[in-house]
């Protein structure tokens, strides 16, 4: 598949495992000259020597914590010095536990924050001004169901997630005069390391057992891709997200999602289906 990415600079946020790596090995596999960044510097370093290995892409790996402002801009200008340009922005890194509100200080709300919609907002905010330059940019933010289906023990996810969603949109209308497109994803369930981690939270905190956290998932999943895509569930989470990489929408059996727009893609879908070939 050829999707007009071969030579475009993209940096992939949280990518040295789960839905972070698979978008970045697809990126990888379409050319895309790749920046990877992470936290845990062992993991990222393994994650991007085997994407090199099998597609033999110019790779950057660089360790960030996207709450940190100095290893924000300590990214990007790696990322300009070695490739001299940024046309892709993939905010996927962040991670905001399960809670309840009685449980959560004021403190915890601004870590909670700062988990994730604060560091989309400071990549974002550092990537732009090279995508001016050039003329062209695309970002496209990971968000989740929670954002639009609140839930009493992910007060604080729905909260980041509807603030990505609406940021989101704002966003593209600055900036869509200038050749830069930004789009949210939604993602239904994906079944990452991480995210079992977090029903494991959530089952500790409802007291609710794991398969049945996981099974309602599964049933609030199948029933909104029944309303929203006509029961066509959309599975190929990394690969939909590069089509909106290339033109800013989804072009796929005529639906069709502008810039700036929630694209929700329900359905619990398996980490080992992310790499599939």
């Amino acid at each position: 598949m050829d999707l007009g990415l071969a030579g475009k600079v993209a940096i992939v946020t949280g990518s040295s495992d789960g839905i972070g790596y698979a978008v970045a090995r697809l990126l990888a596999r379409e050319g895309a000259r790749l920046v990877m960044c992470a936290r845990r510097e062992t993991l990222l370093a393994e994650a991007s020597e085997n994407i090199v290995k099998e597609t033999g892409a110019d790779v950057l790996a660089v360790r960030c914590d996207v709450q940190r402002l100095d290893e924000v801009r300590n990214l990007v200008k790696e990322t300009v010095q070695r490739f001299g340009a940024i046309h892709v922005l993939v905010n996927n890194a962040g991670s905001v536990p399960s809670a309840k509100f009685a449980d959560v200080d004021d403190a915890q709300w601004y870590q909670m924050l700062e988990g994730k919609l604060l560091g989309y907002l400071r990549m974002t905010r550092e990537v732009v001004p090279h995508m001016l330059k050039g003329g062209w940019g695309r970002v496209v933010n990971v968000a989740g169901t929670a954002g639009r289906e609140p839930s009493n023990t992910a007060i604080a996810v729905g909260l980041n997630n509807a603030a990505v969603i609406n940021w989101t949109k704002s966003l593209s209308r600055e900036y869509s005069a200038d050749g830069i497109l930004v789009t949210t994803v939604a993602p239904g369930s994906i079944e990452t390391p991480r995210q079992v981690r977090n029903r494991q939270r959530e089952a500790n905190i409802t007291g609710k057992n794991f398969d049945e956290l996981r099974n309602a998932r599964v049933r609030y999943s199948d029933a909104t891709a029944g309303a929203t895509r006509g029961s066509r569930q959309r599975r190929g989470i990394s690969r939909l997200r590069v089509f909106e990489l290339h033109d800013g929408s989804l072009c796929d059996g005529g639906w069709r999602r502008d810039a700036g727009d929630l694209m929700s893609l329900p359905g619990i879908v398996e980490f080992s289906r992310l790499q599939a070939k």
